[in-house]
C-alpha cells in the first residue's frame, strides 16, 4: 500500500483498488520494521496484510506485522504483461 495521509491515530493507505482504502493504526505500524513508525511520509510504499474488512467493503484495517504477512491464510499471485 502507499501512504495517502497521516491522521490522528494512523495512516490512510491507497491499496491500488478503486474505491477501497486501508487504515494502518500507529499501534500496528509499530509492529513493522520502520525506524520511526509514527513519522512515515506520504507516498511511501509499505507491505501490509488486511486484518479486517468493513461491512460496506470500502475500507479495511491493515497491519505491518511481518508475521501476519507471512502467515496470512490467503495467497495471491499477480502476473504482469509488458508490451514494447
Amino acid at each position: 500500500g502507499a501512504i495517502k495521509s497521516k491522521e490522528d491515530h494512523g495512516y490512510i493507505l491507497d491499496l491500488g483498488i478503486s474505491d477501497v482504502s486501508g487504515f494502518l493504526s500507529f499501534r500496528d505500524a509499530r509492529k513493522g520494521s520502520f525506524d520511526e513508525p509514527e513519522n512515515l511520509h506520504v507516498g511511501r510504499l509499505i507491505d501490509v496484510t488486511v486484518t479486517k474488512m468493513s461491512g460496506h467493503g470500502r475500507t479495511c484495517n491493515v497491519t505491518a506485522d511481518p508475521t501476519a504477512c507471512t502467515t496470512a491464510p490467503v495467497s495471491c499471485s499477480v502476473s504482469f504483461s509488458f508490451r514494447f
